[in-house]
C-alpha cells in the first residue's frame, strides 16, 4: 500500500493579533444579523407599552442582554482579542434588578447601545485586515497595541498583514520628529493605509494623528 507522506507545519502566532489566514473570505457580518434580528423580537416581547412609564422585568432584560452578549462572543474568534475586547466595552451595564418595572427610557437605552454594536459588526466584511503603514518622512518607528496585550513593531514603510479588527493604540517615532500616540478603530472606519506626516520638533504644531485610507 502506497504512503501519503505527511508534512507537519509549525506556526508562531502573536496571540490576539495576526493569524496566518487570508483576511479575505465571505461577509463574516452576516453572521450576526440573527442575533440582531433575535435581540429586537426578544427585547420587543419584553416591553409593555401600555403599563406607560415602567415598561418591564427589568431581570428579564438583563437576561436577554446576558445572552446576547454570548452569543456574539461565540461567534468572534477567540484570537481576536482586540474586537471581542471592543464588544465587551461596548455593551451596556445590567439594569437595577432592586425595582420591580424598569423605566422604558433605560430599556431603550441599552437596547441602543447593543443595536449600534450589532449594526458594526454585521457592516464587517471579514476579522482581519492587511494594513500598509507610511510616514513622511520614512524610517519611523511605529507600535500597533492593545492595553494588557502583545504588541506589534514595525519600521516604516511597511505592510502588516493579517492584523485582526478592533479598536487600537499605536505609536509613531523618529528622531528629531514629534512623536505620535492616538488611538485607531478598524471596525467602523473603513481602509487599510495608515498615512503619517510626520511634524519635525521643535515646530510650535502639535503632532498629527494618522489618517486612515
Amino acid at each position: 500500500m502506497r504512503q501519503v507522506p505527511i508534512i507537519c507545519l509549525f506556526l508562531f502566532l502573536t496571540p490576539g493579533f495576526a493569524v496566518t489566514q487570508s483576511p479575505t473570505g465571505p461577509n463574516v457580518g452576516e453572521g450576526f444579523v440573527p442575533l440582531l434580528n433575535s435581540f429586537e423580537a426578544e427585547l420587543n416581547i419584553l416591553v409593555e407599552p401600555e403599563r406607560g412609564e415602567r415598561c418591564c422585568d427589568p431581570k428579564k432584560v438583563n437576561a436577554v442582554l446576558g445572552k446576547t452578549r454570548t452569543d456574539i462572543l461565540q461567534l468572534i474568534p477567540a484570537d481576536d482579542a482586540p474586537l471581542r475586547r471592543y464588544a465587551e466595552q461596548s455593551m451596556p451595564a445590567p439594569l437595577d434588578e432592586s425595582t420591580e418595572l424598569a423605566r422604558k427610557q433605560d430599556v431603550e437605552s441599552v437596547g441602543a447601545k447593543v443595536r449600534g454594536l450589532l449594526s458594526k459588526l454585521t457592516s464587517l466584511n471579514s476579522y482581519r485586515l492587511d494594513l500598509t503603514i507610511t510616514t513622511k518622512p520614512q524610517k519611523a518607528r511605529f507600535e500597533l497595541f492593545v492595553s494588557g496585550l502583545s504588541r506589534i513593531s514595525t519600521t516604516t514603510n511597511d505592510r502588516l498583514s493579517n492584523v485582526y479588527r478592533g479598536e487600537y493604540e499605536y505609536t509613531v517615532e523618529k528622531k528629531g520628529y514629534k512623536s505620535v500616540r492616538e488611538t485607531i478603530n478598524f471596525i467602523d472606519r473603513a481602509g487599510n493605509t495608515l498615512v503619517c506626516e510626520l511634524v519635525r520638533d521643535p515646530d510650535p504644531q502639535p503632532a498629527l494623528p494618522c489618517q486612515l485610507r
